[in-house]
Parts: structure tokens; sequence; C-alpha cells
């Protein structure tokens, strides 16, 4: 019998990782919202809203970089630069 992968992540998911400061649940619940297509907006706005909650400037220059990849105003990939953000959040 084969065993299906039925794990769903949501962005409540993201934001207890987040301010658990679990790095390895962040990390695998953003490939998760990026696997099952997740606005990316949205994700954003978890990242920037635990970075804003903390005053951390640096994390909050991100997320405006992030903002402007995902308008096509900057270039990067734009879940990497997520993942690197929820990486420092966790971090902090």
């Amino acid at each position: 019998m084969a065993v299906l992968n039925v794990a769903r992540y949501d962005i409540d998911d993201l934001r207890r990782a987040l301010q658990a400061k679990d790095t390895a649940r962040a990390a695998r619940t953003l490939e998760g919202l990026k696997a099952e297509d997740a606005p990316l907006p949205l994700v954003l706005w978890a990242l920037t809203m635990e970075a804003r909650s903390r005053a951390l400037r640096p994390a909050l220059l991100q997320a405006a970089r992030i903002d402007r990849i995902i308008k096509g105003l900057a270039s990067g990939d734009r879940w990497d630069e997520c993942l690197q953000l929820a990486l420092r959040l966790t971090r902090a």
C-alpha cells in the first residue's frame, strides 16, 4: 500500500515556526507553501509581520527587497529570498 503525503501547509504554520525560532520547521513550511503554490504576497506578509513585531530593521529592509522582486522591480529568486529572511528571523 502506498503512503500519500497529504501534509498541508498554511501561513499560520509559518508564523508559529518563526515565533518559536524553529529554523527547520520554518524552512520545511516554506518549501511546502512553495510546492502548494501559496500566494507569495501572503507569505511575505507573514515574514514582514514577524520582522515588524521584533523591530528588526535589516529584516524589514530584506522584506522590502523581496517585495520589489515579487513586483518585477528587482532581480532574484523570490522563494530563496523568503527562505533567507525566515532563516534570519529564526536566528534573531
